[in-house]
């Protein structure tokens, strides 16, 4: 975990260690929760030191509107579990893909009460990448996009809008 000088980019600080691919800031608390080799860890900005979070293995992160945290699982890739108040996982959707990343729409947005979840076909491309809606209150799915070449990073911003990484744009 990298702390960088806004301005020159220069690395300011360096924190942990095996720290893998992911982190999602808490915004109630502004801790970030950082994907390691071990599970999650929670970093605090304010003393600079980590506590274990979970023992599972995630790939991508995000909180959703209402304050859990919800994560894709990897490596298996295809569930996307929330984590309860003590910090245990729950299955809440399966996928037959490989699971790369999760946004939820923004409050206040034409996307509230969303979740759109990316994946990946990677380089076998058995199955198409997918860019696959969630309706929260019924967990219902709808593929909203397919095709590409690598679903990975997916955002939702203030627009109402859904970002999408490729590999190729």
């Amino acid at each position: 975990l990298l702390q960088l000088d806004p301005v020159t980019l220069k690395i300011v600080a360096q924190f942990g260690d095996s720290l893998t691919q992911s982190l999602a800031i808490n915004p109630a608390t502004g801790e970030i929760y950082v994907s390691s080799g071990d599970g999650i860890e929670i970093f605090n900005p304010t003393t600079s030191t980590f506590r274990h979070y979970s023992n599972l293995r995630v790939g991508n992160m995000a909180f959703a509107p209402t304050g859990e945290l919800w994560a894709a699982v990897w490596p298996q890739r295809g569930d996307v579990v929330r984590f309860n108040s003590k910090a245990k996982p729950e299955v809440m959707l399966h996928f037959s893909s490989p699971v790369d990343s999760l946004a939820f729409g923004m409050t206040g947005t034409k996307l509230e009460g969303l979740l759109f979840v990316s994946n990946n076909a990677g380089s076998r491309r058995l199955l198409p990448t997918e860019l696959i809606m969630v309706d929260l209150a019924t967990l219902r799915t709808v593929t909203v996009g397919r095709g590409g070449t690598r679903g990975d990073i997916v955002r939702t911003n203030a627009r109402g809008q859904v970002l999408l990484s490729q590999s190729n744009q």
